[in-house]
C-alpha cells in the first residue's frame, strides 16, 4: 500500500506545510488548485464519491522535453521558454532543452485558448481534447507560477509623509552662480546681482519660494502675481524682508525636509530683529508692514502657534498709521487686500480679529467687458467674502440676539438678507483669461454655498433643516470635483471643503471631502490645512461614536485652537 500523502502537490513543491484541508489553507489563499492525488490526507473524512475518484488513475501529461539543468537535479521542469521556472528561481542563465524547438511558449500565450472554450460546450472549438487538456494544464502551472512570486508588502509603497533620510539632503552643498540661476531669468523685475551674497541654502528657499511658496497663496499666474511682482524686489533690496520670506519658505519646506527646522529657527529669529529696529526707526512702513504681515502668514502656515494674531494687530496699528498721517506714498492695495483677506478667514474660527476696515470690490455692478483681471487673493469671490465678514460677525452675536425682542428681530433679518444674497449672487460670466476664469467661477461658486453653509449653522446650530444643508453640500461637492487636483484655485478651497466636511454624513461624501484634503495638504503644503484636517476627523469621531449633536466649535476652542482656515 503506498504512502499516505500529508501535503497537496503545491505545498509539496515548495516542501512547506500543508493544512491537509479540501481545498488546503495556503491554496485557498492564493487561489490555487489543491490536488492530493491518488491518496487521501489523514485525518481527513471520505466519501463515496472521494473513495471512487482516488481508485480512478489520475490524467498527467508526461514528457521528455524539459531542460538539462532541471533533469540532471531531477526536478520537475515547466518547460517555460526562453527559460523555465526553476532556472529563472535559480538564476541559472544557460536554460536549454533536449530539444529547444519542443519547448512550450510561454503560458501568457495560452489564455486565448483557454477563453475559446470557456462557456457554452456546444461552442467548443474543434481541436484534440489532450490539447485542451495540455492548455489548462500549462495555464494552471503558469497561475501556481505567478502565485508563488515574491511581493513587497503594499504598505511600504504608501506615501512617505516627510523626507527625513532622504539621500538627497546629502548631495553636496556648493555655491551656485545666480549669473546661471535659470528660475532667475523668468523674473526681469530683479537682477541676478541681488543676490550673490546669498549663501548655498538661501539660493535654494529662494528658488523654493518662487517656484512653490509664491504660488500657493494667490489664483493667478506669474505675471500677476504680487508676491513674485512687489515682494520679491523688495526682498533682494531689504535685509528684514528678505528674511521674512526666507523664513516663510524654510516653514514650508520643513513640513516635507524637517532638517530645515534649524533655517527656520534662524531667519525667523533674524526677521523679529530686524522687524523691531524698524519699528524703533519708523523709517519705511511699508516695509515693515510686508514683514508683519509674512510673519502673520509664518505662523498661520506653522500650524500649532496663535502667535498670527500679534503680527495681525501688529500690521493694523502700522495701517492705521500710514492712514492717519494722510501724507507720503499710499501702502501698496496688495498689503491692504492681504491684510483684509487674513482677516475674514481668521474671523471663522477666531473671534479676537481685528475688524476688517473696508470690503473688497464688489464684481456685481461690473460689466462682464471691464473684468480686466481676476484678483490674485480672493479670485472673482470678493463679495462673498464682504458677506462672510458680516457672516462672522453675526456669529459674534448670537449669544446675545435673546436678550431682547428687538435684538432677535435685527439677528433674524440680518441672516435672512444674507441668505438671499447668496442664494441669487451670481459669478460673472466673461472674464479675459479664460484658463483661469473656468475654475474661478467653480471656486467661486464653492466659496458661496459653503458661506450658505456656515450661515445655517450660526442661525440654525447644531440643528440644520436637512433639504438645505444638502442642497448647499451637493452644490459644494460638485464645483469642487470640477476644479482639477494641483490647480492654482486649489487655494481657495480649504474653507468650503472644511464647511462640506462638517455637513456630510455619507461614507461616500467623507471619503471624497478627506481626499481632496489630503491632496490640498501636499498642493499648498501649509500647516494650518494639517490642523483643519485633524479637527474635522476628530468631529467625525465625535459624531459616529458620540450621543446627540457635536459642536465643532466647542471642538475647535478645546483641542485645535490654532486652526486658521486660510
Amino acid at each position: 500500500m503506498p504512502r499516505q500523502r500529508t501535503s497537496c502537490y503545491t505545498c509539496a513543491l515548495i516542501k512547506t506545510a500543508c493544512g491537509q484541508g479540501q481545498p488546503c489553507t495556503r491554496c485557498q489563499r492564493l487561489s490555487l488548485t489543491c490536488d492530493y492525488g491518488p491518496t487521501a490526507p489523514r485525518n481527513r473524512r471520505r466519501n463515496d464519491a472521494e473513495d471512487t475518484a482516488s481508485r480512478t488513475r489520475a490524467r498527467h501529461r508526461k514528457s521528455r522535453n524539459g531542460c538539462l539543468n532541471c533533469a540532471k537535479r531531477r526536478k520537475k521542469c515547466d518547460e517555460v521558454a526562453p527559460r523555465c521556472g526553476e532556472c529563472r528561481r535559480l538564476e541559472i542563465a544557460d536554460c536549454q532543452g533536449k530539444s529547444t524547438a519542443s519547448f512550450r511558449q510561454t503560458p501568457l500565450t495560452s489564455f486565448p485558448a483557454v477563453s475559446e472554450f470557456d462557456g457554452d460546450r456546444n461552442n467548443l472549438p474543434n481541436q484534440d481534447l489532450n490539447d485542451v487538456v495540455d492548455t489548462a494544464l500549462s495555464t494552471s502551472e503558469y497561475l501556481s507560477h505567478v502565485a508563488l512570486m515574491p511581493e513587497s508588502d503594499i504598505a511600504e509603497m504608501a506615501r512617505r509623509g516627510h523626507l527625513k533620510d532622504s539621500n538627497a539632503l546629502r548631495g553636496q552643498e556648493k555655491d551656485q552662480d545666480p549669473q546661471n540661476n535659470p528660475i532667475l531669468k523668468n523674473f526681469p523685475r530683479v537682477s541676478h546681482w541681488d543676490f550673490t551674497d546669498w549663501d548655498p541654502v538661501e539660493q535654494y528657499l529662494l528658488n523654493h519660494f518662487l517656484e512653490v511658496v509664491s504660488r500657493s497663496f494667490v489664483v493667478v499666474f506669474d505675471d500677476e502675481n504680487p508676491f513674485l511682482q512687489e515682494i520679491l524686489p523688495k526682498a533682494s533690496n531689504v535685509r528684514s524682508v528678505r528674511h521674512a520670506v526666507l523664513a516663510l519658505t524654510a516653514c514650508h519646506l520643513c513640513k516635507l525636509y524637517p532638517n530645515f527646522e534649524g533655517s527656520v529657527v534662524r531667519h525667523q529669529s533674524l526677521a523679529l530683529f530686524l522687524l523691531k529696529k524698524d519699528l524703533e526707526s519708523g523709517n519705511d512702513i511699508e516695509n515693515t508692514l510686508v514683514v508683519s504681515l509674512l510673519l502673520c502668514l509664518f505662523e498661520i502656515c506653522q500650524g500649532n502657534s496663535r502667535k498670527w494674531i500679534l503680527h495681525l494687530y501688529g500690521s493694523k496699528a502700522l495701517i492705521d498709521v500710514s492712514l492717519s498721517q494722510g501724507t507720503g506714498r499710499k501702502l501698496s492695495q496688495f498689503l491692504l487686500d492681504l491684510y483684509k483677506f487674513i482677516c475674514c478667514k481668521a474671523m471663522i474660527t477666531c473671534e479676537k480679529v481685528p475688524v476688517m476696515p473696508c470690503g473688497f470690490e464688489s464684481l456685481q455692478n461690473v460689466e462682464p467687458e471691464s473684468i480686466s483681471s481676476i484678483h490674485p487673493l480672493v479670485g472673482l469671490a470678493g463679495d462673498l467674502y464682504n458677506k462672510l465678514s458680516e457672516i462672522s460677525h453675526l456669529a459674534v452675536r448670537r449669544m446675545s440676539r435673546h436678550a431682547t425682542a428687538t435684538s432677535a428681530g435685527i439677528f433674524t433679518a440680518k441672516a435672512s438678507e444674507l441668505e438671499a444674497y447668496l442664494q441669487s449672487w451670481q459669478a460673472p460670466k466673461y472674464g479675459h483669461n479664460r484658463r483661469l476664469f473656468n475654475e474661478a467661477v467653480y471656486a467661486a461658486e464653492a466659496i458661496r454655498w459653503a458661506a450658505l453653509l456656515r450661515l445655517y449653522q450660526v442661525v440654525d446650530g447644531c440643528v440644520i433643516n436637512p433639504e438645505k444643508r444638502q442642497n448647499a453640500l451637493s452644490h459644494v461637492e460638485y464645483f469642487i470635483s470640477q476644479i482639477r487636483p494641483g490647480s492654482s484655485l486649489e487655494a481657495q478651497l480649504l474653507f468650503p471643503l472644511f464647511m462640506a466636511g462638517l455637513s456630510a454624513t455619507r461614507r461616500a461624501e467623507l471619503l471624497s471631502i478627506e481626499y481632496r484634503i489630503t491632496v490640498l495638504e501636499s498642493t499648498v503644503g501649509t500647516g494650518n490645512i494639517t490642523g483643519a484636517h485633524k479637527l474635522l476627523d476628530l468631529f467625525w469621531e465625535k459624531s459616529q461614536w458620540g450621543t446627540g449633536n457635536v459642536d465643532w466649535e466647542f471642538l475647535l476652542q478645546e483641542k485645535h485652537a490654532n486652526v486658521v482656515l486660510y
